[in-house]
């Protein structure tokens, strides 16, 4: 049976090298003159797809509004659905199982640029007989890009190695978020949990003996998650390099005055261009404002935006209703959504502008900004001078418990395990020992017992903890050693929990987000939801922070954690009181 219907996953607003872009989703940034929607509803129409089921994540209303209308102007005659979800790409597609009649069906990303022959794709499908097939598109690096400086710790250097590509070991193939499912694949994804179909569901598929096909785009096939590959599918089409007939670009483009435009150029109706301004394609102009005398070469303006008179912009993607001032030069850089460049900003040397972290993926975060600075260092001193306070003066009770988890069960009396700190650097985060000694050999015993969703392992009653573990547990006492590293400053006191870098693999993008933030002895997770929270919503709260981290935030977080811990303490002590009645 030839699927009939196909879910697109559509991520949130539009970010590129920790900038917001645009309120709206990538899917809806223009290709030309028309949004990456289109050119991904036309390839699956050819396939014979009746049907979009469009999975959004929670968003703004503008956001809600814009998807529905850049929907209904798709040109090719579909039927839409458009769900809201938040549980990862395989919680989402399970959530809309119900739309999908029992019958195979596709899923593709809301980043995907291709134009491919997808019945091929299905002859691989049909052929393998498996659950599900995945396409790939195949690396080709050249042999002077393999080359490799090997050094030590100390960067010593020990040799260069100049490999070709024929010793190149690894896979060359790397998947772009397009399958094709069986719907048995359906009953492997457990409901209202946050589950990922790359990690999680191909490897379950190759443990249960049903592996996947792998179908590899023999055309052209992009995922626009860089800046160079939005760029590029940008001149893939406007060069010609990529063919979709429907989509070609206004005749009416033909009719500007020479000396406005040199190369293709798609622009939407609503650009307003000033006398004696240049624009050199390839380059797409939304509906946005380019001043007199001003010079655009190779750059994407989204709407709203306006360059002012005599700038030169030089291979830069400028986001919506940014703005950059009279004069000013600026090449291969990223104006974020509503910024503002002005000539002293744009004459910054390279230094400074280093000082500004990225979180990769998600938002800009200026740690370096007026107020973040004080913020940071504060933060800091306070982290340092309750840490030496805390471990002063509960010195001898961390000695008693210590003796206590020794002589309770063997083994030694703290717990250190790998975590990722700011920027990913692993540290060895440490705790009172509240398992057996050989807790991590029993856990892959237990794995199918786990009581939450995501990549996180739970169980309310885990036969790995001791009798001593589970008071320590019970009263959070066993996070307190923690402050040891908050004083060596690979944690702090707030801030999102440090997790295993295996335990953020399935949300790269909430990955990036809480690395760039120094993890914390207690965060927003801990105090909103704990252990009972979806891994969802943990993303939620760790999001949230990341965004509106501040003195106030802090203070909310850790009074509140303050109160969570001496109210577990009494229930413990309360139910000790009434187990002796």
């Amino acid at each position: 049976m030839r699927p009939r219907s196909a879910v697109v996953l559509v991520g949130g607003p539009a970010v590129y090298a920790g900038h917001a872009l645009a309120e709206r989703p990538r899917i809806l940034l223009p290709v030309g003159e028309h949004p990456l929607l289109s050119y991904l509803a036309i390839n699956l129409r050819e396939a014979g797809v009746e049907r979009l089921i469009v999975c959004h994540t929670p968003s703004t209303e503008e956001y809600r509004k814009g998807l529905e209308r850049a929907l209904a102007e798709i040109p090719v005659k579909l039927d839409v659905i458009l769900r809201e979800t938040m549980l990862g790409t395989g919680g989402s597609v399970k959530q809309v199982s119900d739309l999908l009649r029992g019958e195979p069906f596709w899923v593709i990303g809301g980043d995907s640029y291709m134009r491919a022959d997808l019945s091929e794709m299905l002859s691989v499908h049909r052929s393998a007989g498996g659950l599900a097939t995945l396409a790939a598109v195949r690396l080709q690096t050249p042999p002077w890009q393999m080359e490799r400086v090997e050094a030590n710790e100390q960067m010593s250097v020990r040799t260069i190695h100049r490999m070709h590509p024929a010793e190149e070991k690894r896979s060359t193939l790397r998947p772009i978020t397009l399958y094709l499912f069986e719907p048995a694949a359906l009953d492997l994804i457990p409901p209202n949990s946050y589950y990922d179909l790359k990690e999680q569901l191909f490897a379950q598929l190759h443990e249960t003996g049903r592996p996947a096909a792998v179908w590899v785009v023999p055309e052209h096939a992009r995922t626009l998650v860089s800046v160079d590959e939005y760029f590029a599918a940008n001149q893939d089409f406007l060069l010609g390099r990529v063919k979709f007939p429907e989509l070609a670009l206004s005749a009416a483009l033909a009719k500007k005055p020479e000396q406005d435009f040199i190369g293709p150029v798609a622009l939407r109706n609503g650009a307003r261009i000033g006398s004696n301004a240049l624009v050199v394609g390839p380059a797409v102009l939304e509906e946005c404002e380019i001043g007199a005398g001003s010079v655009l070469v190779e750059s994407v303006v989204l709407r709203g935006a306006r360059i002012g008179r005599g700038a030169q912009i030089n291979h830069c993607l400028v986001g919506e209703d940014a703005v950059v001032e009279d004069g000013v030069v600026l090449r291969d850089m990223i104006v974020p959504r509503k910024g503002r460049i002005s000539a002293k900003i744009a004459q910054a040397t390279p230094g400074e502008r280093q000082t500004r972290t990225f979180a990769p993926s998600l938002l800009w975060i200026d740690l370096d900004a007026p107020g973040r600075t004080a913020y940071r260092l504060i933060k800091r001193a306070i982290d340092i001078l309750f840490a030496l306070t805390a471990l002063f003066l509960l010195s001898p009770i961390l000695l008693l418990i210590a003796i206590i988890v020794m002589l309770d069960s063997p083994g030694a009396a703290f717990y250190t395990q790998t975590r990722c700190g700011r920027n990913g650097r692993p540290f060895p985060m440490v705790k009172f020992r509240t398992m057996v000694s050989n807790a991590d050999d029993l856990k892959r015993e237990l794995q199918e017992l786990n009581e939450v969703d995501g990549p996180t392992f739970k169980l309310t009653a885990d036969p790995r903890v001791t009798r001593i573990g589970k008071i320590l547990r019970d009263t959070n006492l066993d996070e307190v050693p923690q402050l040891i590293n908050v004083l060596n400053g690979e944690m702090s006191l707030i801030g999102p929990r440090p997790l295993s870098m295996d335990e953020m693999c399935y949300n790269p993008v909430w990955r990036d987000a809480r690395l760039a933030f120094t993890p914390g002895l207690t965060g927003p997770w801990q105090v909103e939801a704990h252990s009972k929270a979806l891994f969802s919503e943990w993303i939620r709260y760790d999001l949230f922070y990341v965004q509106n981290a501040s003195g106030s935030l802090d203070t909310r977080i850790f009074l509140r954690s303050l109160t969570r811990f001496a109210s577990d303490v009494f229930d413990f002590l309360w139910m000790k009181k009434k187990r002796k009645f």
